[in-house]
């Protein structure tokens, strides 16, 4: 367990790990210990240490703004881009976005969204088949920043299916 995705620590490089079974303890710490990896820095133990006694309200701030940020962008997707639905799910900080109106053009679509508007979102097909037909978006930003991406998804949506229904 670490407190690199909640506390943004991840460049620390700082984890631990708890293994009840004492055999399997001594193996793993061999093999940390052979390999090296079980050196965190300084710097890396004090911040992880600040972040899980001195975090917690920072935390649920920041759950309470990426929440807001979630709903957000569930309305301007139903409301600026009903074709696209956002998917349910208890992520924290990742919306899935079902495309499936797209099919077979998903990753089309998102290189064209990087390439035309500047906007980079996740291919849901690099998790495998059952993520062909969706995008992966970040909301765990500024509004205002999540925002600009949003409309920057429908302006982009609406020119891909315009070219794209021109060329059938």
């Amino acid at each position: 367990m670490s407190a690199s995705k909640a506390f943004n620590l991840a460049g620390l490089q700082a984890a631990c790990v708890v293994i009840a079974d004492e055999g399997i303890r001594n193996r793993i710490w061999r093999g940390f210990h052979t390999d090296e990896v079980a050196e965190p820095n300084v710097f890396a133990c004090e911040a992880s240490i600040a972040a899980w006694i001195e975090g917690k309200d920072w935390l649920k701030d920041l759950n309470h703004y990426i929440s807001a940020n979630k709903k957000t962008a569930q309305h301007d997707l139903k409301t600026q881009l009903p074709e696209l639905h956002a998917v349910e799910s208890q992520a924290t900080y990742l919306l899935w976005i079902d495309c499936h109106v797209l099919h077979p053009f998903v990753d089309q679509f998102c290189d064209y969204l990087h390439k035309e508007h500047g906007l980079l979102v996740s291919k849901g097909s690099a998790y495998g088949k059952s993520g062909e037909d969706f995008i992966r978006i970040n909301i765990a930003c500024p509004n205002a920043l999540m925002r600009t991406g949003l409309k920057r998804l429908s302006k982009g949506y609406c020119a891909f299916t315009k070219q794209f229904l021109e060329c059938r």
